[in-house]
């Protein structure tokens, strides 16, 4: 019966991570429904120069934009700073009274933005106590890990796949409103300190890349429309819309690296199973710094012909990203201590995801300059990342 209950919560997964996991991704799709809504319609100026009004008679402006961003960034930092908090509930009350908790508050966010077209402000609340669940849902569910060792890599990658699939939940529902009438516990021994292992340069510098990633995504995400504006002028709605349609697509790129890691844990039998999972890891880290680079120039070439190449290219980038980090922390540190390293990872992103808010204020005030500026800066990041894979890959390769 055990093993049919364990095979029934894996089975449940798929339904709970699409409308839960990594909404706050797709925010673009989001926002597009909240503008027709008025949200924040009042805050543009129609004598302004700056102020546009779209066929569909939404009005756009740089301010409306910025509680746009302002109201995405708070959803960023309250999904990852909450797992930290969700880590020590579970330690403390066990996972189902912890996720008891989060369910209150997921629910209080969307009361939140059940009146957000009446009282406008509500939409930062709302945000902020929805997104908690976001990744905090994706940890509970990555304890399942543990109840299918063979495979333990490919578990905790469906629950990033599905965290990048649910990027396209807020797409699903921006279609269904453009469709709708609108009616006014394992207990094992502990294996030393957490505080070593969160020391540690390996997982200081996979914090540092993750860091760097998560604002790279999010400024993508939180300027996206800007950017589409400034790339397609009045046809920026089809860049929105493809940009929420293809999300989901990030599903099947974060599946891969679940597929590699197990697949060289069966085939590299002279080695410890976590070497092979660790391997696929180090990688697709490669990889990713990579596509990164790409990813910028292909930021740079302002050209509307490469909307999609950018789109999917910006999904391998998210998607390999937050797939690896919970890879390289279950197989690398004592999973006893799984939890708190997530929990800490997150909080730092959560923090640095703070740093949108002045980071979409130099496109707003430069321009294509602006943009420019902030590509060639992360470009530039991707490259000195390199000492992170070279690192770990000094210690991965003195396993035996």
């Amino acid at each position: 019966m055990g093993r049919i209950s364990d095979k029934l919560l894996l089975a449940t997964l798929p339904v709970e991570g699409f409308v839960f996991f990594g909404t706050i991704m797709g925010w673009p799709s989001l926002v597009e429904v909240l503008k027709a809504l008025q949200v924040f319609e009042s805050s543009c100026d129609p004598l302004s120069n700056s102020t546009t009004i779209t066929s569909s008679g939404i009005i756009n402006c740089s301010k409306r934009d910025s509680f746009f961003s302002a109201a995405g960034t708070i959803g960023s930092f309250s999904m990852n700073v909450s797992v930290l908090l969700m880590g020590f509930l579970i330690e403390k009350l066990g996972i189902f009274k912890a996720r008891a908790l989060l369910t209150i508050v997921v629910t209080l966010g969307l009361v939140c933005f059940l009146f957000t077209p009446q009282v406008n402000w509500l939409v930062f609340p709302a945000v902020f106590f929805y997104s908690c669940g976001n990744y905090s849902f994706v940890l509970t569910n990555s304890m399942m890990s543990v109840l299918f060792p063979k495979i333990g890599a490919l578990v905790l990658v469906i629950g990033q796949g599905l965290f990048q699939a649910g990027s396209s939940y807020f797409r699903i529902l921006a279609i269904a409103f453009d469709n709708a009438e609108i009616v006014d516990e394992k207990v094992v021994e502990k294996r030393g300190n957490v505080k070593e292992h969160y020391l540690d340069v390996n997982y200081i510098l996979m914090v540092v890349w993750i860091v760097l990633l998560n604002m790279n995504v999010l400024n993508c995400i939180f300027t996206w429309n800007s950017y589409a504006r400034l790339v397609a002028g009045d046809n920026y709605k089809q860049h929105v819309d493809d940009f929420g349609a293809y999300a989901w697509t990030a599903a099947f790129f974060a599946m891969l690296c679940g597929f590699v890691s197990d697949g060289f844990a069966k085939c590299i039998k002279s080695r410890p199973l976590k070497f092979g999972k660790l391997l696929g890891v180090w990688i697709f880290i490669i990889l990713n710094l990579l596509v990164g680079i790409v990813f910028g120039f292909l930021q740079l070439s302002f050209d509307e012909k490469m909307r999609l190449p950018l789109i999917f290219v910006y999904n391998i980038y998210r998607s390999w990203g937050y797939t690896l980090t919970p890879v390289f922390c279950r197989f690398l540190f004592p999973e006893e201590f799984y939890g708190i390293l997530i929990g800490i990872q997150r909080f730092f992103l959560g923090i640095t995801s703070l740093s949108i808010l002045g980071l979409q204020e130099i496109p707003s005030t430069f321009g294509k300059e602006g943009f420019t500026g902030i590509f060639y800066t992360f470009i530039a990041l991707q490259g000195v990342m390199i000492i992170f894979p070279v690192v770990f890959g000094k210690r991965l390769f003195k396993f035996r």
